[in-house]
């Protein structure tokens, strides 16, 4: 009996389960700009309180050239910080990436404060792509504490 054929059959059910379960963490952003924004849905529900942290996937229509280092980037994964009740957010990290898929730059601006006035950077505007972004958190992590109740 020949087993490549079925090992081969193995090896790429499993490679389409993981690939699948990898995308279907990403939902996307309805902008008013129609840029290609993703949430990462993965741990979402776990935000019951104010504070909410995602990671917002956007690919870009044209690649970019990065002012720091002057490399292009097509990609970006940055990690927020929301505060629904405030209406404030902060960006914690930012991560480029080419077109190989290599990080090209990355950011930190973790600082550790428990003041809110340090905590959250800037004002969620009405109509931003920022606000976008939290109304979409907040419609998953919603639907999801229903679905759990």
């Amino acid at each position: 009996m020949n087993t490549i054929p079925l090992l081969t059959f193995f090896l790429l059910l499993t490679i389409s389960i993981c690939k699948s379960q990898v995308n279907d963490t990403w939902q996307r952003v309805e902008t008013s700009t129609n840029q290609n924004l993703f949430i990462d849905l993965a741990g979402l529900e776990h935000y019951t309180d104010d504070d909410i942290y995602v990671w917002v996937l956007e690919n870009y229509n044209e690649p970019i050239e990065l002012e720091s280092n002057g490399e292009e980037a097509i990609q970006s994964k940055t990690y927020y910080l929301f505060n629904k009740q405030l209406k404030m957010y902060s960006l914690l990290e930012i991560i480029y990436y080419n077109d190989q898929g290599a990080i090209t730059e990355y950011f930190n601006y973790w600082r550790d404060t428990s003041i809110d006035s340090y905590k959250y950077n800037y004002p969620i505007v009405e109509g931003s792509v920022e606000e976008n972004i939290l109304d979409s958190c907040v419609e998953f992590i919603d639907t999801n504490r229903l679905e759990l109740e």
